[in-house]
């Protein structure tokens, strides 16, 4: 069998590694690339302050967040960060926020946006 993965440029598939694997013909498409939008770090921190929690879609967006706040070298927005709800739509975008050291709050069950809302509306009725 050929199994297709399509996927966008920032995709982990090691492709060489399924073919070893499964013993079946693994292959990779890009079919579009993902970049990091220059947005004012200002602008993020501020929203950042002002909100009780933060929904990450994806470990992408995390990282984008994080490179537009100089996260790795900015202790304060750490700081702030270390006091908000993180919310993680799954286990990767879970361990990409891990890595910087922050706790994720919330982790949706169910991979999706829909998913990640409810997570946070049961995790507010099972603290009241």
């Amino acid at each position: 069998e050929n199994v297709l993965f399509i996927v966008s440029n920032i995709s982990p598939v090691n492709e060489e590694k399924y073919t070893e694997l499964y013993k079946r013909n693994y292959d990779k498409l890009v079919v579009y690339n993902t970049h990091k939008l220059k947005i004012d770090s200002g602008k993020a921190e501020k929203y950042a302050k002002e909100s009780d929690i933060l929904m990450f879609l994806s470990s992408s967006t995390f990282e984008s967040f994080a490179d537009s706040i100089n996260l790795s070298e900015n202790s304060e927005m750490k700081e702030i960060l270390s006091g908000k709800i993180l919310a993680s739509i799954g286990p990767v975008t879970t361990k990409t926020i891990e890595k910087y050291g922050l706790k994720v709050g919330v982790e949706a069950k169910e991979y999706t946006e829909k998913g990640l809302l409810k997570a946070i509306l049961d995790k507010a009725v099972s603290e009241k």
